[in-house]
């Protein structure tokens, strides 16, 4: 009995021994487990950091556009803005010409009308130097005149 008593502990120290093999695989199947997990923590992080720095590149980007449609609005309003000064002062200037030269061409045409009533009487009188200088007057009023039609006809 002796001798089977020693075999059983043989074959139980054969189990054993298998057993623990065998236990190890699963220690290492848990440990590569584990370290799987952390890996794919570790990635996930990396996605999650990977993500931020995403986000924050498309917010700077998306910062960049409207800042850049923001100063094409300001530099649209601002050339409206100018624009219409620049109407108004045409308008205004034109006025001004206008005006000018309507009061010019009155003047003109008044000293023309009172050069050819001066001359006038100078003939009536026989008042021969008064009819040449009542002529000249005559003939550089008619020039002017001649003048203001001219630049009428071009700009107007």
């Amino acid at each position: 009995m002796a001798d089977e008593a020693l075999q059983q502990e043989a074959e139980q120290e054969e189990l054993t021994e298998v057993e623990l093999p065998e236990s190890e695989d699963d220690e290492n199947e848990e440990l590569q487990e584990e370290e799987s997990l952390q890996e794919a923590k570790k990635e996930s992080d990396e996605i999650e950091d990977y993500s931020e720095g995403v986000k924050k590149r498309i917010a700077k980007l998306t910062y960049k556009i409207r800042e850049a449609e923001r100063r094409e609005q300001a530099a649209i309003d601002y050339a409206k803005s100018v624009q219409g000064e620049l109407n108004q002062t045409k308008n205004k200037l034109s006025k001004t010409d206008q005006n000018l030269y309507d009061e010019y061409k009155g003047r003109v045409g008044s000293e023309l009308q009172a050069a050819q009533d001066r001359y006038k009487k100078a003939y009536e009188m026989g008042d021969t130097d008064a009819m040449l200088e009542a002529q000249k007057d005559v003939a550089k009023l008619a020039v002017e005149e001649e003048s203001l039609n001219r630049v009428r006809a071009k700009k107007y």
